[in-house]
């Protein structure tokens, strides 16, 4: 698999997830954290955490034909992710030991996978 197509996997996947987080905030949220999912206030964080990866999902997908733009906004996902971890690892006294490595694998294996991808894009010639 070329770095491109695993970016475009990274993308599309953050789009699903943030699709998932927009229409089913509470469903999609007590997997992820539990009970506390249930709460308007943080279906309302939920919301605004599926739209924000819904779009930088999409933008990942719009700059992949332009290895230096693309380049920063994989780094930029990366950043995120690692910022996601930090926060549930600031949390795990509150969130339910299950979950809490859940969260880990995710945030952190896609923070490791696009700090690992982003310098590679940019060797890549773009698809025609």
């Amino acid at each position: 698999m070329s770095p491109r197509d695993a970016v475009r996997g990274l993308a599309i996947g953050r789009i699903v997830l943030g699709v998932s987080l927009l229409l089913f905030p509470r469903l999609v949220g007590r997997l992820s954290i539990g009970p506390d999912a249930d709460t308007a206030a943080v279906t309302v964080l939920s919301r605004a955490l599926g739209a924000r990866d819904a779009v930088m999902g999409g933008m990942l997908l719009h700059t992949l034909q332009n290895p230096q733009v693309a380049q920063r906004w994989i780094k930029t996902c990366g950043a995120l992710d690692t910022i996601d971890m930090t926060a549930a690892f600031l949390a795990r006294d509150g969130l339910p030991p299950s979950r809490r490595v859940l969260f880990y694998a995710l945030a952190g294996g896609s923070a490791v996978a696009h700090t690992a991808l982003a310098p590679r894009i940019a060797d890549e010639a773009p698809a025609p």
